[in-house]
């Protein structure tokens, strides 16, 4: 009776804490599943009741495997999602992205630094200096890593080869690319922060259910104590 009493609690507080609007973007969403593949926690953008997981999240619950990566989510819109089993409480923690959203930020920011750089370097050094050879390689090269960068591929750095204007702009545009990867870990870290959140909590209730009613939960980041 005291473990399904704490089972009751548990996911009741569980639901509160995924149900809290502390959302890193307009589309960041984290949800539980259970091994039948059925929401344990709110939705953020649908309902419970109609929610139908793709194909390939079902195999992960059934495997029960962990998971990264560009896939489709419940709503068919394209994520990079992070999906683990917690064998605890036998479900899937799902935290999720859409690609539009991820890429988009750093689509808009490559543009505006390409196109504020082009135009200074048009202004600076007059149309008849951009079209010459020593111009249009670099020019040509950094556009195209920007292309890259916008697809996805932030690993891709354009090449560094003059000491002048275009070298300091490719040198910038390397910068911004490393400082958006940061973003992204950034991003990444807070997630495995809140996967490590679960786990102290699915500790806390397995101490709980096993009748240790002197273990206390601190959220903030110190564990379950005895």
């Amino acid at each position: 009776v005291v473990g399904v009493l704490v089972g009751r609690v548990s996911l009741s507080r569980l639901q509160e804490i995924f149900g809290e609007e502390s959302w890193l973007g307009e589309t960041d969403e984290t949800y539980l599943l259970d091994r039948n593949s059925l929401p344990l926690t709110p939705l953020r953008f649908g309902a419970q009741a109609t929610f139908t997981p793709v194909a390939e999240l079902r195999q992960a619950i059934e495997s029960q495997s962990d998971g990264f990566g560009w896939r489709r989510d419940y709503r068919g819109v394209t994520v990079l999602e992070i999906h683990r089993w917690i064998p605890e409480i036998e479900g899937m923690l799902v935290v999720k992205q859409d690609r539009t959203e991820i890429l988009g930020l750093i689509q808009n920011m490559l543009w505006i630094l390409v196109s504020v750089a082009i135009g200074a370097v048009i202004l600076g050094g007059g149309i008849s200096w951009l079209v010459s050879k020593s111009i249009i390689g670099p020019l040509d090269n950094l556009v195209e890593t920007a292309r890259q960068v916008t697809a996805g591929n932030l690993e891709k750095m354009a090449d560094v080869t003059q000491n002048d204007e275009l070298g300091t702009l490719a040198q910038a545009f390397n910068e911004m690319t490393a400082r958006l990867r940061e973003m992204l870990t950034t991003e990444q870290n807070q997630r495995q922060h809140l996967e490590r959140t679960i786990d102290r909590y699915v500790r806390y209730m397995a101490k709980v259910a096993g009748g240790d009613l002197s273990a206390s939960l601190d959220l903030n980041g110190n564990g379950v104590s005895m």
